[in-house]
This record gives structure tokens, C-alpha cells and sequence, in this order.
């Protein structure tokens, strides 16, 4: 009995040490969230009390693959319509009638949609395609297009937020934010003069929009008084890996303007601005109100040549998954390839336990292996991800492990 109990905890252990998927976002619905997976375009549901996933379906994808093809979702009624990056369609999942409904986009130049930004207004999903410069309007109900704006944007746009019927662009060289009006489809521009580095976020809290680029300073724009407040205030500690140098856990402090962004996302949330770092090492948040600056840091967030060249990216540390009852704030780390939650109220950092199913894991086994579109090779990968302790104990047995795993599957 004492054996069969070592078995289970073991094989309960390896389960949840599996790495888990990034996706471009989950959408939150009481204790229950849906997200599609990022590299496999599988979309699941999550049970937070449990912190379980579940499969749902398998996306459909096109000849450009699985990765990043319909990374992001959208939750409305018993419809999750999933939104292309490199995909060429829009999903809709329905989950009553477990059907999948396709929704095609115009698009004769073949270009990447790009669907990162979207927002819910008056009953409508409202999406722009950065590849296309458009915005389109889904009816939810018919699960069609009903309208497309053309953005005339010639400047790279980093960020965008919607806020009463007006869709307010952050763009760059020059930082210009361009507020184009749903009802009116009129774009009134502003100029952001006084700030000469590039900026990569934006915020709104409300009242003010909030900024940040690359370097030490933030900004607070007044767009009633097109004033600018400049907000300074990082510790001596905060710095950024240098991937030009030698990166092993050590961190640039000095440099005021960086080659890279500092912050990646900002989010308004318990009377302060967070700010989620691109390469830096801490979480910043600001108080709205008297603008003091705060860090925070994440454990076992250090890195090293190796880390960043074991995921095989040059990129941000951190993916902005979700946020949930006005309070925390969820970031899938590249590094450790897990969630870590930030509870706004505590200002603390959890690790959180999420983890796939026995079912769920069989499921993507079938998805991953025995569809023909796939190699045994990317099984064997995503094998190969777990910790190598929990894999093996030794050389002789990382064979064996693998064949066992396949089989006991």
C-alpha cells in the first residue's frame, strides 16, 4: 500500500511540474477562467479553486502553424471567440453547442492580423487588426464583422485603451496618441512634445493616462489640459539585464535610458499604477495620488545567459494573462514558465499552482502526437521541458523515462 501511495504522490508531483502554456490572455468569469494555449492553439478552461485546466477544443489553424495562431480570447454569453495573431480567421467556440464558427477577415495581401488589443462596448467586440490597421466590429449574436474602420496610422503604435467610445493609440517617432471616436469615426491627434524618449505603455486610471518608455521616468498626461507630470523616484536597485554583456544575474542600475523598454504592461488597479517590467527586475507600482514610487520583487526571477537563451527569445520576462476581482493581477514568467500572481491589496508576489488534468493531459497527448500534423520531435520537446530531476535519475534512466512516460500516458 505505502508503495502505491509513493506511485501516486510521484506521478502527482511530475504532473504539476510540468511546465505550463503561455497564452495572450485569459478571460476571467467568476472562479472559472478560459485561455488558448499559446504554442498548441488549444483552448482551455481553468477552475481557480482548484487551479486545474481542462481541455475544451482544439483551434484550427493554418499553414503558418499552431504557435501564436488565435493566442487570445474573448468570453461573451456561452461564445469564446478566439482572436488570430498569425492565424487568418477569427473562432468562435460555442460552448453549448461545442461548435466551432469561422469568421473571415479580408485580407488579399496576406499580411500577419496581429489582434492584440480588443474591448467589449455597447453589446459589440471591438478588435483592431495591427497587420491591417483596421478596427471591426463583431456582432456577438450573428457572429459577424458588421463594420471596419481604417486607422490611418503611418507611426508604429505600441499601445492602445478604450474609454467611452473612443479608442485612444499610443504611437512613436513622433509620441503621438491618436483618439479616434466610434460614434463620430472622427481622430482627433495630440502630440507628446515634452517627452523625448520613446514610450511603449499606456494606462488610463479614469481621469489621466498613464506612460512609460524607456527609461526611469514615467508620465502622467492630462488630457483635458494636454499637461504632462513627469514622475522619477526608482530605488538604486532597479536596474535592467544588459543582453549586450554578460547577463548572469547581473543588472545595469546606472544606464537612465535603456536599448529596451522598461515596462511591458501597465495596469490601474487598488489606487496604483503597476507597471510589469519588460527585461527589468522589479515590479513597479506608483500611487495615484501622491505619485511615490514602490518596488516589488519577484523570487526566482533572476536571470542568467542561460535562462535567456534556453527559451530562445529576446523578450520580455513576463506575459500579462489576467486580472481578477479587482485585486490580482496574473503573469506567466518565460523563465520558470509559470504563473506568479500579485496581490494588489497585500502587495505580495505568489506562485500559483496551475496545472493541466490527467484528462487534459491525455487529450493534448492526442493533439500533439497522434495528429499527423505533428512529429513524435515535438512531443519528445515538450517532454523534455520538465525539470530534468523529475525526469530522471541519472543518464542511464532518461531513456527509459521518456518511453515510460509515452506508454503510461
Amino acid at each position: 500500500m505505502k508503495d502505491y501511495v509513493s506511485i501516486v504522490k510521484q506521478r502527482e508531483l511530475k504532473r504539476r511540474t510540468i511546465p505550463f502554456d503561455w497564452s495572450g490572455n485569459w478571460w476571467i468569469e467568476e472562479d472559472r477562467a478560459w485561455f488558448v494555449s499559446g504554442e498548441y492553439n488549444i483552448l482551455h478552461s481553468v477552475n481557480f479553486a482548484s487551479q486545474e485546466c481542462e481541455f475544451e477544443v482544439e483551434i484550427p489553424f493554418s499553414i503558418s502553424g499552431r504557435f501564436r495562431s488565435t493566442p487570445r480570447c474573448i468570453k461573451y454569453d456561452d461564445d469564446v471567440f478566439c482572436l488570430p495573431d498569425t492565424g487568418v480567421c477569427i473562432w468562435v467556440y460555442g460552448k453549448k453547442t461545442q461548435e466551432l464558427v469561422r469568421i473571415d477577415i479580408d485580407n488579399p495581401n496576406n499580411v500577419r492580423l496581429e489582434m492584440i488589443f480588443w474591448w467589449i462596448y455597447d453589446n459589440k467586440i471591438y478588435v483592431v487588426s495591427e497587420g491591417l490597421h483596421q478596427l471591426f466590429e463583431i456582432d456577438t449574436k450573428r457572429k459577424k464583422i458588421t463594420k471596419c474602420n481604417v486607422l490611418n496610422e503611418k507611426e508604429r503604435v505600441v499601445g492602445r485603451v478604450m474609454t467611452d467610445g473612443i479608442l485612444y493609440s499610443l504611437s512613436i517617432a513622433p509620441n503621438k496618441i491618436n483618439c479616434f471616436d466610434l460614434k463620430s469615426e472622427t481622430t482627433k491627434s495630440y502630440v507628446l512634445s515634452d517627452i523625448e524618449e520613446k514610450l511603449q505603455t499606456i494606462c488610463f486610471d479614469g481621469k489621466k493616462f498613464w506612460l512609460s518608455g524607456y527609461s526611469k521616468k514615467l508620465y502622467v498626461w492630462n488630457k483635458n489640459q494636454d499637461e504632462i507630470d513627469i514622475i522619477e523616484g526608482f530605488s538604486p536597485e532597479f536596474g535592467i539585464y544588459n543582453l549586450d554583456e554578460e547577463t548572469d544575474e547581473i543588472l545595469d542600475c546606472k544606464t537612465e535610458v535603456y536599448n529596451y523598454p522598461t515596462f511591458v504592461y501597465s495596469v490601474d488597479l487598488e489606487g496604483y499604477i503597476w507597471f510589469i517590467p519588460y527585461l527589468a527586475n522589479k515590479i513597479v507600482y506608483v500611487e495615484k495620488s501622491t505619485h511615490i514610487v514602490r518596488e516589488l520583487k519577484a523570487e526566482d526571477e533572476l536571470e542568467t545567459n542561460e535562462s535567456l537563451r534556453t527559451r530562445n527569445a529576446i523578450g520580455e520576462k513576463y506575459v500579462l494573462e489576467y486580472i481578477r476581482e479587482n485585486r490580482y493581477i496574473g503573469i506567466f514568467s518565460k523563465k520558470n514558465k509559470n504563473i506568479i500572481e500579485i496581490d494588489t491589496k497585500k502587495q505580495e508576489i505568489n506562485l500559483k499552482n496551475f496545472h493541466f488534468s490527467y484528462d487534459c493531459m491525455r487529450k493534448r497527448k492526442i493533439v500533439i502526437v497522434d495528429n499527423d500534423r505533428f512529429t513524435i520531435n515535438d512531443y519528445f520537446s515538450w517532454l523534455l521541458k520538465i525539470n530534468v530531476c523529475e525526469i530522471a535519475m541519472d543518464d542511464r534512466m532518461i531513456g527509459k523515462n521518456i518511453y515510460n512516460k509515452i506508454k503510461n500516458f
